[in-house]
């Protein structure tokens, strides 16, 4: 079965401001990590964040430097190393009071998570989008 993630922002909206692994001025070794874990959309505050697949919402809130977040985990396992696995996406720097959706909520590719803005640890608004196996 194939795995397809739609862009978590819309066209022509689609700048990247930081790449995955990134690492500019050493800041994430602060952090204690070797890079940039994600990739960072240029969203202006108000954005709306899309669904980036089918999954259901299994976080909604605070998350630490991350400011306030949105996990969905797949409804389903894909391929993952030697085996299978259930994937995670998670937005962060979401702006107060912009969920539209609650852990628990089934969501489809392309609905709408949130606004993006500048919470957490980030120096201004965009949205902060990863892909993890769980």
């Amino acid at each position: 079965m194939k795995f397809e993630l739609y862009f978590p922002v819309k066209k022509p909206d689609l700048i990247y401001n930081q790449r995955f692994g990134e690492n500019a001025n050493n800041f994430y070794a602060t952090l204690g990590m070797k890079g940039h874990n994600g990739i960072d959309f240029y969203a202006l505050n108000g954005f709306p964040i899309y669904a980036a697949h089918d999954g259901v919402v299994t976080f909604c809130g605070e998350d630490g430097s991350a400011g306030l977040g949105v996990v969905v985990r797949t409804n389903e396992q894909y391929e993952y190393l030697n085996g299978q696995a259930y994937y995670k996406s998670i937005y962060s720097h979401i702006k107060t009071g912009s969920f539209k959706v609650k852990a628990g909520d089934q969501v489809t590719a392309g609905d709408i998570l949130a606004q993006a803005d500048n919470t957490g640890m980030s120096t201004g608004a965009h949205l902060h989008f990863g892909i993890k196996p769980v």
